[in-house]
């Protein structure tokens, strides 16, 4: 079984299961860690804790699979912990996994049995943990009745919103919820105005992820003008969801009137219709992760028609990669209008064609070129596909950072690196790359030139873009 964790900025461990099997099954199960951009780059450990001691491993591309010899307990407790060589750049908060016990010969089913007793004991504590957050005595409720109190729950001080994101029987409870949670779009009124882990600098409550697999979000649903963020699960939404109706834009402003900040849509495969999305959202950073396939009942419509129009705070756009021909749809009319702060987007390989107006993004270049090498590998070769080239236009003042800016082409692959990439390689990698090239050149053209400068062959396989600017 792979056990996929989302990994937060904010310490914070989201896997998809919290049981991890049976107890002594070794290599049962591969935990594989979903990590923000921002952590990305070091090397990752796990800190596994027993009744038998700590246990220390090394992790090989974001996987691991869980040993025999920390699979002896009804319970493991894991943290995350990255490094920069011998520094410790970063931890998570260390979360506690449950597994079953082996079955016996006694013919009771045991794991049945611990089960049955487990949720006996999660609802108690969930009890406890709502009359902790709200005064009122839950303890002896059912679970009909627990799960009705936690969708109205709406988060009023730093402690609740504290014990709403450290205990785990309330985080994830929210994925037997078919609506959307009542504290995105509660009426806030904090109790203490001064900043916080959960109030931002402009007083705007910082709510945690939301594991809601099967919650029916649409254009329809509305956000808490009071809070900063939205980290949400949304691959239970259907067909109807996000789509348009009758030549109307149903799922236009979704985001427009709040104050969010940060959005985080987990399962973003299901959402059907992208076309105005996130037209003139206050967004500053966005996260889509793909968690599958699609669903079968799930049809993709329209393009990217000005989806991120009028965004004009938006920076990021990070995670699973843009995929323009996901609906087969336009390539994207006013996708990025007026999207002036734009710094980052990446792109699916050879997705990008048509007529691709990125003419407002001028921060494009502003932090490094990898916005560029995203956009580079994202068009289609149109030299090899033998058909009519696709127009790119860019905004003008990116323009000497592209001629002044190298890049290094694969010879295998025909996919980009930056130049300050290449001179991170080791000898050995920078063997399959051909030698550094213009972006512009990159963009348009195809073949060998020689260096003017060091005379040198420079091989690299351009894309055949026509590049216009604004």
């Amino acid at each position: 079984m792979i056990n996929r964790i989302t990994v937060s900025e904010k310490r914070g461990l989201f896997p998809e299961y919290s049981s991890l099997g049976t107890i002594g099954e070794k290599n049962a199960t591969t935990l594989l860690f979903l990590l923000p951009v921002a952590l990305q780059g070091y090397s990752e450990n796990i800190v596994c804790e027993t009744a038998q001691g700590s246990f220390n491993y090394t992790l090989s591309n974001d996987t691991f699979d869980l040993p025999s010899e920390v699979l002896t307990d009804s319970t493991l407790k894991l943290q995350l912990v990255l490094k920069d060589g011998d520094k410790v750049i970063w931890k998570s908060i260390p979360y506690t996994f449950t597994l079953n016990p082996t079955l016996d010969n006694s013919g009771e089913n045991v794991i049945e049995k611990a089960k049955t007793e487990q949720r006996e004991t999660d609802r108690t504590e969930l009890g406890k943990a709502l009359k902790e957050a709200t005064g009122e005595d839950y303890e002896a409720d059912n679970w009909e009745n627990l799960i009705e109190n936690v969708g109205a729950l709406i988060v009023l001080t730093d402690e609740n919103k504290s014990a709403l994101e450290n205990n785990k029987h309330i985080s994830f409870l929210f994925e037997r919820s078919t609506q959307p949670p009542s504290i995105l779009y509660g009426n806030y009124a904090v109790a203490d105005d001064e900043a916080s882990d959960y109030v931002d600098s402009d007083g705007l409550v910082v709510t945690p992820y939301l594991d809601t697999p099967n919650a029916l979000y649409s254009a329809g649903t509305r956000f808490s003008s009071k809070i900063s963020n939205v980290e949400i699960n949304v691959s239970g939404v259907d067909n109807s969801g996000f789509n348009k109706s009758s030549g109307n834009t149903s799922s236009v402003f979704w985001l427009s009137g709040t104050n969010v900040k940060k959005m985080v849509l987990v399962g973003s495969q299901n959402i059907s219709n992208m076309a105005f999305l996130f037209c003139n959202a206050p967004l500053e950073e966005l996260t889509f992760l793909e968690t599958g396939e699609k669903r079968e009942d799930i049809t993709y419509r329209n393009g990217w028609e000005w989806t991120f129009n009028g965004c004009s705070n938006l920076k990021y756009i990070l995670g699973t990669p843009l995929d323009i021909t996901r609906s087969n749809g336009s390539s994207g009319f006013n996708m990025f209008a007026k999207c002036t702060n734009l710094r980052y987007v990446g792109f699916k390989p050879k997705t990008i064609t048509g007529t691709f107006d990125m003419g407002a993004c001028s921060q494009l270049t502003r932090s490094n070129m990898e916005a560029i090498v995203n956009l580079l590998n994202g068009c289609r070769d149109w030299v090899n596909a033998g058909t009519a080239s696709c127009t790119l236009t860019l905004n003008s003042v990116c323009k000497d950072d592209l001629k002044n800016q190298k890049c290094h082409c694969n010879k295998e692959t025909g996919e980009y690196i930056s130049h300050n990439t290449y001179l991170q390689s080791s000898e050995e990698e920078q063997k399959k790359y051909g030698a550094e090239v213009g972006y512009i050149a990159a963009f348009t053209h195809q073949g060998t030139v020689c260096d003017s400068t060091t005379q040198t062959e420079v091989w690299y396989k351009g894309k055949g873009v026509t590049l216009a600017w604004s």
